[in-house]
């Protein structure tokens, strides 16, 4: 999910903040965590954006959502309207919701999650007692992604479906951290690239 408009990072947009350790964007160095660990990527994005000034790999998939300024639970629901009727997408059983500024996530954390999937199942990563992303979201409750509205995101099927919500533990920060100020981006630089002891 990159159609969010981040107002608390200022001016610059955030999806396309310089991730000094690869030289990325912040969108495109998440989205190279997730290559690594997924094997069809959807990006959405707003309908004005341009997928090369964010540093979207050419191997990722685009859904524009029209709604994006509502908040993430329209660009949810923008994205699951596209997906559920394409016949893309009829064989897969589960779909991973992923944010788009979360750039320190390893590419185990989410290949951990991935043998809990199925239809019926909601998967969520677990670091230190503390909920993650991505979700992953079985195929029964696409519907109810469809009908998200406003800025909540997925919480509403979270909280009606935790029964069914399989929680991993799972040692990697990555899955809580995303960036929400400028600041967060300098801190989250630092944690991976300490400065050296003298």
């Amino acid at each position: 999910m990159a159609a969010g408009y981040s107002r608390r990072f200022g001016a610059e947009d955030k999806r396309m903040a310089y991730w000094p350790i690869t030289g990325r964007t912040l969108l495109g160095e998440t989205l190279h965590q997730l290559q690594q660990a997924l094997a069809n990527l959807v990006v959405v994005i707003r309908p004005e954006d341009s997928p090369q000034a964010l540093g979207i790999p050419g191997a990722c998939q685009i859904i524009h959502a029209p709604h994006a300024a509502q908040g993430l639970g329209a660009s949810i629901a923008d994205a699951l309207d596209v997906i559920q009727r394409s016949g893309q997408w009829q064989q897969s059983h589960s779909l991973a919701l992923m944010l788009g500024d979360m750039p320190t996530l390893q590419p185990a954390s989410v290949r951990q999650l991935l043998p809990y999937a199925s239809e019926k199942q909601i998967v969520r990563p677990i670091y230190q007692g503390q909920p993650g992303h991505p979700v992953v979201f079985g195929r029964d409750y696409w519907p109810a992604l469809q009908q998200l509205s406003a800025d909540n995101g997925a919480r509403q099927v979270l909280q009606h479906h935790q029964q069914q919500v399989r929680r991993v533990a799972v040692a990697d920060p990555g899955v809580v951290h995303d960036i929400d100020t400028a600041a967060a981006l300098t801190a989250a630089f630092t944690a991976e690239n300490p400065a050296p002891r003298s």
